[in-house]
């Protein structure tokens, strides 16, 4: 059968010659073809130039009718042709993350393209894992929603990942699990996935964590091994070096976070260090510190003071040791002379 139509034909009426013989149609005059995306797809499928097939042209331009398809027909449509696959009629496509980037990633209003509608609604279909990235730049191609609650494990940088929650484009996240491949990760950026999300965040890929003692013991007082709501839901965490970007740090919260880690603490950057004398000891005579000793330290403490505890402060760090608050000084005479010595 020979087709004479030069201008647009309907898919479906090239699907019912088709049918109608076991013979060859040649359809190459036609310039462009409409029809619901099933209907084209029916037709691309049985193209061909011999046999039972439907021989069109390479470079037809497609007009899809129908308001809701999947990515996976369009990029079929969209591989059978050079032309432009016009689907601004399409209100809602569905699919999965792949057959979404393909789609998205041929989007365009001339030449091999498919030109989607402004708005369009997307549903994500994937069930398992799906990486941020993905998500953001299937969100990029669209001002319409993009439903992602099939949605259960998130991958990528964290960075990368609290994207995606603050797209007010994506819908339907909250409650999945988080897959990190972040290997050095702000604590703050951490914390603020961690209010992101019920579900467990698997940070077994981070080896060192950054940014200030009180940020990272945040971290570390979210650790938790179920979806216990917002909060209590990071994993595999407690071996991992941390460098600290405090200029001043407090005694206690430096003690604290010693015994979230096992991993050496780098306080190259601090440069005062403030607390007590009893927390002050927990941290110089501790293993898990590098580059102490030469910060000044300011003692808290304010009532009555041992001199041989305030000679041992002084040993720490070839730094000031200021302990203006210490109101009287006890101990024995050479003890406190010892101590004035270094006055």
């Amino acid at each position: 059968v020979a087709i004479n139509d030069t201008g647009t034909v309907a898919a479906s009426d090239l699907n019912t010659i088709n049918i109608a013989t076991t013979g060859l149609v040649t359809a190459t005059g036609v310039a462009t073809l409409t029809g619901t995306a099933t209907e084209l797809n029916t037709l691309v499928s049985n193209e061909g130039d011999s046999g039972d097939k439907v021989n069109l042209d390479g470079d037809f331009t497609v007009t899809v009718s129908n308001g809701t398809t999947t990515a996976s027909q369009l990029n079929t449509i969209n591989t059978a042709t050079t032309g432009l696959v016009t689907a601004t009629a399409v209100a809602t496509v569905s699919g999965s993350v792949s057959d979404l980037v393909t789609l998205v990633g041929n989007e365009g209003t001339s030449g091999d393209k498919v030109d989607l509608k402004a708005d369009v609604a997307i549903t994500v279909t994937d069930t398992g894992s799906v990486a941020a990235t993905n998500l953001t730049t299937i969100s990029g191609v669209t001002t319409g929603t993009v439903a992602a609650s099939n949605v259960s494990t998130l991958t990528g940088f964290a960075g990368d990942i609290n994207i995606v929650y603050a797209d007010s484009g994506i819908s339907g996240l909250g409650d999945e699990a988080v897959t990190l491949s972040d290997t050095t990760l702000a604590s703050s950026v951490l914390n603020d996935l961690n209010g992101n999300t019920t579900g467990i965040i698997n940070a077994a890929s981070v080896t060192t964590l950054t940014g200030t003692a009180s940020a990272v013991n945040t971290t570390y007082a979210n650790l938790g091994s179920v979806g216990v709501g917002l909060g209590v839901q990071i994993s595999n965490l407690g071996d991992e070096i941390v460098t600290l970007s405090d200029v001043t740090a407090q005694a206690s919260e430096l003690v604290t976070l010693d015994g979230n880690t096992t991993g050496v603490i780098n306080t190259t950057d601090v440069q005062t260090v403030e607390g007590s004398i009893s927390d002050l000891g927990s941290v110089y005579t501790s293993s898990g510190f590098s580059n102490l000793g030469n910060e000044a330290i300011t003692v808290s403490d304010t009532g009555t003071v041992d001199a041989a505890n305030l000679t041992t402060v002084n040993s720490y760090t070839s730094g000031l040791v200021s302990a203006a608050g210490v109101q009287t000084i006890s101990g024995t005479a050479s003890a406190i002379l010892t101590l004035l010595s270094n006055e």
